[in-house]
């Protein structure tokens, strides 16, 4: 009777190795995340990622309020006046060298806004220059796609608040 139990006990424990590491994939998730300001920067770790041998691809987008500084052909400088929203995004491949044993793997991805217009950031017109000194961030959202399939694999968004910035962090909750 307790050879057939151990027999049991050993094909079960056996069977879910096998399984496990397969099955693995679906359950991403990401703890806890720190955002920095400049261009917007997300740093955390992903679990769950030890069935994607092949890696998974990050991608993130934000979007804030700039301040902008605009320049004219003659060097001429002023702050912008009510500049548009900027969005800036950003990526992050996750190879397979990256991904732990145990499935996790480190977020680092950075999204920088594009260049604007002399309109868009505020200046008389489009022949001064619109500079991007700084984004007050107001949302980003963070995006793990299976590097093979394509397939969304995990999405979290996230809201900042503007008035909780500072020139080290950016305060991001989550939100549903």
């Amino acid at each position: 009777m307790k050879k057939n139990i151990f027999s049991l006990l050993i094909i079960v424990l056996v069977t879910s190795m096998i399984i496990s590491p397969a099955s693995a994939g679906g359950n991403v998730g990401l703890g806890s995340v720190a955002f920095k300001p400049g261009s917007l920067i997300a740093t955390g770790v992903f679990f769950g990622l030890g069935g994607y041998k092949l890696g998974v691809n990050v991608q993130m987008t934000a979007g804030g309020d700039p301040v902008v500084l605009c320049t004219n052909k003659g060097g001429t400088q002023a702050p912008g006046q009510n500049p548009v929203e900027v969005s800036a995004d950003g990526e992050q491949a996750i190879g397979p060298q990256h991904i732990t044993k145990k499935g996790t793997a480190p977020l680092d991805v950075t999204a920088e806004p594009g260049p604007i217009t002399g309109l868009q950031g505020g200046c008389p017109n489009n022949n001064w220059i619109a500079t991007i000194v700084n984004v007050y961030w107001t949302s980003a959202t963070i995006s793990v796609y299976d590097a093979v399939t394509g397939e969304l694999l995990f999405e979290r968004n996230y809201a900042c608040d503007p008035d909780k910035q500072t020139a080290t962090s950016v305060t991001c909750e989550e939100v549903n």
